[in-house]
């Protein structure tokens, strides 16, 4: 078995964080987005939040993001305490 490489780590870590910030700017700037594209983004960024993030990482993206947070917290209310 093979460990990832660091660039496949920070693309992972790139492209998580980006999807973050789209959706937190969609929200915030209350722009006119169709529903589809805001679900592909959503749909999208829960892909990135599902994968393999360093725990550094997705602490760091949570805590930057509210709106990644928040679907971030929705994928996992079945196991929140």
């Amino acid at each position: 078995m093979s460990s990832p490489n660091v660039e496949s780590i920070r693309a992972t870590v790139h492209n998580a964080f980006s999807l973050a910030h789209l959706l937190d700017h969609i929200e915030r700037t209350g722009g006119t987005v169709d529903a589809d594209s805001y679900r592909k983004v959503v749909a999208r960024l829960q892909e990135a939040l599902s994968g393999d993030l360093p725990d550094a990482a997705l602490t760091a993206l949570l805590r930057t993001y509210p709106s990644a947070a928040e679907v971030y917290e929705n994928m996992n209310y079945q196991t929140a305490g």
